[in-house]
């Protein structure tokens, strides 16, 4: 449902946004501001695009876990997906994941809610209830031995014999 309005909503937007844009400085101007915007988009975006993966690499090798880097990579992903597609609403929302301190701010807030509602696990086809919620968080209590083998050839003689 959430799609199916984005994908009616946000055209109506940029339609919108075209007839004020275009009535306010012309039309060609209005395309050319439209075809300038996705160009400095998409060098601001390989410039960060090699960045993040650059910081990707050095959390690798400190054997640090770069969710931050992911994250800032799908957010890069996002933004070249809607600076392929005209308009200046998708450009402004491209050009706001393009600001680190915007990105930040995300991470944070994504960060607190799943903190706050927990990460979504796999959906059933049955109705949800309590029982099937504590199913899928139940904890278990295991036991285990730890097996050495201190001379392979003694091993082998027992398991022969």
């Amino acid at each position: 449902m959430v799609f199916l309005i984005l994908f009616i909503v946000i055209p109506l937007i940029e339609i919108a946004l075209f007839a004020a844009i275009g009535g306010e400085i012309g039309v060609l101007n209005t395309l050319l501001l439209c075809v300038a915007s996705a160009t400095a988009g998409v060098l601001i975006l390989q410039r960060q695009g090699l960045s993040t993966f650059f910081n990707l690499n050095e959390a690798n090798r400190s054997g640090e876990v770069p969710i931050q880097q992911i994250f800032d990579g799908f957010c890069l992903f996002i933004a070249g997906i809607l600076l392929i597609i005209p308009g200046f609403f998708t450009d402004f929302i491209a050009f706001a994941l393009l600001i680190p301190p915007i990105r930040v701010f995300l991470r944070q807030s994504l960060a607190g809610w799943v903190q706050v509602h927990g990460f979504p696990g796999p959906r059933s086809t049955r109705g949800s209830s309590a029982n099937d919620t504590a199913a899928r968080y139940t904890a278990l209590d295991v036991e285990y031995e730890e097996i050495s083998v201190t001379d392979p050839d003694d091993e082998n003689k027992k398991i022969g014999s």
